[in-house]
């Protein structure tokens, strides 16, 4: 349980997840900020897709 408290949710993006540590934490709370236009919605719809993508895709499986 605890390793799976400490999972990460990947980008699907190398470069990105490298400089987040792996990806965003599961289980936390991550606040986006930024101009307009800086690409905030896109960072949320990416993080949805990852979100309900199977686990054999990358992603996390709805869990």
């Amino acid at each position: 349980i605890l390793s799976e408290r400490r999972g990460r949710l990947s980008f699907g993006c190398a470069a990105l997840d490298a400089n987040l540590g792996g990806g965003l934490p599961l289980h936390g709370l991550t606040e986006l900020v930024g101009e307009a236009g800086t690409g905030k919605t896109q960072f949320c719809l990416q993080l949805l897709l990852q979100a309900v993508l199977p686990v054999e895709h990358g992603g996390v499986g709805g869990r």
